[in-house]
């Protein structure tokens, strides 16, 4: 950082000005007898006392009755910092009326020109520590929904990557439960209208749901994937229902449709192949007893002499 030198020096009046508008609460205490010093106006009016008031304090009357914030182990926290330069602690101070009020406390040494001191900077943190309970409630109930609910849902971000996903989910794709979460499309199937598609087909679909199929080797499910618009990245809610049944009796319904027409197709050509020998038959019967008779006839005429066949043959006088 460049300063302007046609800029003024700050002077020692404006650093005390800048710590009394300073919203950081801030106590001196002194390095040796851990008595306070000071306090700026933010650490008076969050512990309720006024300067005059607050210098004369102990730890035991500014701090929670509890065992963890007891007066010895402020005057260790306070002489750690002495010996160590600065040392950090989660300390319960009390107001005036009494109000516990748990802060992030920071104690820094400090020279100052009667000698070593500790500055501790404070500030509430009841706001934080409500919201992060908040946060670790739902955490546990999402955690809870994850483990126990028969729904299967899933997470995924636009490369498709599971990020999130119920148990059930993760057990009917057939993923570990407690491994690393990877690519949907590694576990199953994509498809669309009933025909394979990739996850770019699907997403692309997604404006903002669209139904999609997936098998996980002998498992259908089908269900709707949501795309669900965020501030900084885009994440898609997949909800899924398991359809093995329906197409394991769709699939059955059409061997036995396909069984019925092979037997369909078979009856018929019996019934043309009788009707086809039937027409046949006769024509054919017939001729062969035509030919049996002839052989049976020939069969029985004398056997004609050389003779006798000469006689025959020799022409007649007139």
């Amino acid at each position: 950082m460049r300063v302007d030198p046609r800029a003024p020096e700050l002077v020692a009046a404006d650093f005390v000005a800048m710590m009394n508008a300073s919203r950081m609460c801030v106590l001196i205490h002194d390095a040796a007898t851990k008595d306070i010093l000071w306090a700026n106006p933010a650490a008076c009016e969050l512990l309720e006392f006024g300067l005059s008031e607050i210098r004369p304090l102990k730890a035991d009357h500014m701090s929670s009755s509890a065992q963890q914030y007891d007066r010895v182990i402020g005057r260790a926290w306070l002489q750690d910092a002495v010996e160590k330069g600065a040392s950090r602690i989660e300390w319960h101070y009390r107001s005036k009326s009494g109000r516990v009020i748990p802060t992030d406390a920071l104690a820094v040494r400090v020279e100052l020109a009667q000698g070593p001191a500790v500055m501790v900077q404070f500030r509430d943190i009841e706001r934080e520590q409500r919201v992060e309970r908040e946060l670790r409630l739902t955490t546990s109930y999402v955690d809870a929904l994850a483990h126990y609910t028969s729904t299967l849902a899933l997470m995924l971000d636009e490369t498709g990557t599971i990020r999130f996903a119920t148990d059930t989910a993760l057990t009917a794709i057939g993923a570990p439960v407690d491994g690393p979460m990877r690519p949907l499309t590694a576990f199953a199937r994509l498809r669309l209208d009933g025909r394979d598609a990739s996850w770019a087909d699907v997403l692309a679909r997604a404006t903002p749901v669209t139904p999609v199929q997936l098998e996980a080797g002998r498992v259908w499910l089908e269900g709707s994937l949501e795309r669900l618009r965020e501030e900084d990245a885009t994440a898609l809610l997949m909800i899924l229902h398991d359809v093995s049944d329906r197409v394991q009796d769709q699939v059955r319904r059409a061997r036995e449709l396909h069984r019925e027409n092979y037997l369909a197709r078979y009856n018929a050509m019996g019934d043309m192949a009788m009707a086809i020998a039937h027409e046949l038959g006769q024509p054919l019967a017939a001729a062969a007893n035509f030919l049996a008779g002839v052989h049976t006839r020939a069969a029985r005429l004398p056997e004609a002499s050389p003779a006798r066949s000469a006689r025959s043959n020799a022409p007649r006088r007139s």
